[in-house]
Formats: structure tokens, C-alpha cells, sequence
């Protein structure tokens, strides 16, 4: 255990500098262990401009998943139209599928609302590609209210709740929302079990749009299920860190 820890700090310090000036490689590895947590600016090679990252280690290894780990390489081919990101958090993969995909109009849905605002301010360069939305998605409209039991803001989670605040949104009202395209070049969904309600419990015919997919499925018992209908659209998938990925040939 000891020896796989000191592997994976020692690979992430390598991308560090691969990816980061000196010092922020520095601080990132470190921050993302949670020994030096700063709130700071970093700047990735594959931008123009840096993120802002709170005193939060979880801000570190978010950045660090997208930029460091790559976690979302050789999704878009350049020629993507219509993305759609699913717990967009801070912003990291936002910007990443807007560099990697500069032709693309993004949705960015987070429902937290410190979350959003940082979204808002990393994003801000590319706002007019952006279309923010901070409801919760699921698979039907239906209150919610949010879980932050696990307090760490890269977690918070949005249950269903009768004397919750928020009203959830579906695939299906955000499609019927924007005239940019039917089709979904990308999506990316990552909300803390919320995907279960998505796949599960509402209409996913949008799935047949949909070109490639990934998803961070949470422990789960119906973490099979959700996988088997995503396939019945005629996806090829495979799993890549704690993500699967659905394609087609």
C-alpha cells in the first residue's frame, strides 16, 4: 500500500511538471495530497489563462484529474458541436472540452451553489459558448435538496426531497431549452449518484444522439443496470480510471 502510494505521488509530481511552471507543480502535488492547500491561481499549459482553486484540496484533485491525469483525453476529436457536462464543479472540465473542442457550444450544469459561482469565474473567458444551468439533473422534475454529509465540495449530493428548494431538470427539457443542435457530440456526467436517477428513472432516448459518453458511476446496487440500459443504444464500453466510457465504432 505504502509503495503504491509512493508510486502514484511520484507519477502525479512527473505530469506536475509536465503540465505546470516549477513552482505550481510544486504546490499542486502537494496540495492535491493536502499538505500545502492554498487558494491559487494555476495556470495549465493547455490554457491561456489559470484556474482559481480554493483552500480545498478536492479543488486540487479535480484539477488535477483534468489536467494532470488527463482523465478526459482523446474524447473529442476538434470537430465536436454540442457538449454537455454534467457536474461541471469549478469549471476544469469545461475548459478542457472548450480547448480540446473549440468549435463546440458547452451546457455546464452544477447545482452547488458556491460550486456555480466558481464555475462561472474560471469559465468566464469562454462565457458566450456557455450555457450554465445550476438545477440538479435527474430523470424526472422533482424537488430536491442537497446532502453535504460528506463535506468535501467536490461530493455534495442532491436527493430527492418534497420540501426541497430546487427543482431538478432533465436531458429532455435542456434539449427542448437551446436550438444549438439534437445531437450530443459529448457528454459528460459526474453527480454523485445522481446519475442512477438519470438513466433509471426517466426517458433516455436521447441517448440514441448521444456519440460519446462517460460516466463516473458511484457505488451503487443498481450500477449494473444503468450500465446495461446505456448499452441497449448500441454503445461499446470500457473502463478508464474511475470512469467508463461508452463510444461507437
Amino acid at each position: 500500500m505504502l509503495l503504491k502510494l509512493i508510486k502514484l505521488r511520484c507519477h502525479l509530481l512527473v505530469n506536475a511538471f509536465r503540465e505546470l511552471p516549477y513552482m505550481s507543480a510544486l504546490v499542486c502535488t502537494l496540495s492535491y495530497f493536502g499538505i500545502f492547500v492554498r487558494r491559487r491561481k494555476i495556470k495549465p499549459r493547455l490554457l491561456d489563462y489559470p484556474i482559481l482553486l480554493r483552500s480545498c484540496s478536492y479543488d486540487y484533485q479535480v484539477f488535477g484529474k483534468v489536467f494532470l491525469w488527463k482523465g478526459y483525453r482523446n474524447i473529442c476529436t476538434g470537430d465536436e458541436r454540442f457538449i454537455i457536462d454534467a457536474g461541471a464543479n469549478i469549471g476544469c472540465s469545461v475548459c478542457y472540452f472548450a480547448v480540446c473542442a473549440p468549435q463546440a457550444r458547452i451546457i455546464a450544469i452544477e447545482p452547488e451553489e458556491n460550486n456555480h459561482h466558481l464555475l462561472c469565474r474560471n469559465t468566464s473567458r469562454i462565457a458566450e459558448r456557455v450555457k450554465y444551468i445550476d438545477r440538479p439533473l435527474s430523470g424526472t422534475l422533482e424537488r430536491h435538496g442537497v446532502d453535504r454529509s460528506r463535506n468535501r465540495p467536490d461530493g455534495y449530493r442532491f436527493v430527492k426531497d418534497q420540501s426541497g428548494v430546487m427543482i431538478s431538470i432533465t436531458i429532455g427539457e435542456i434539449l427542448r431549452s437551446v436550438e444549438w443542435c439534437d445531437d450530443i457530440d459529448v457528454m459528460k456526467v459526474d453527480i454523485e449518484g445522481g446519475e442512477y436517477s438519470v438513466f433509471l428513472n426517466g426517458d433516455i432516448s436521447w441517448l440514441a444522439n448521444v456519440r460519446y459518453l462517460v460516466c463516473e458511476f458511484h457505488e451503487d446496487s443498481r450500477k449494473q443496470d444503468a450500465i446495461n440500459k446505456i448499452l441497449e443504444y448500441g454503445f461499446l464500453s470500457r473502463n478508464f480510471g474511475e470512469d467508463t466510457h461508452f463510444w461507437r465504432e
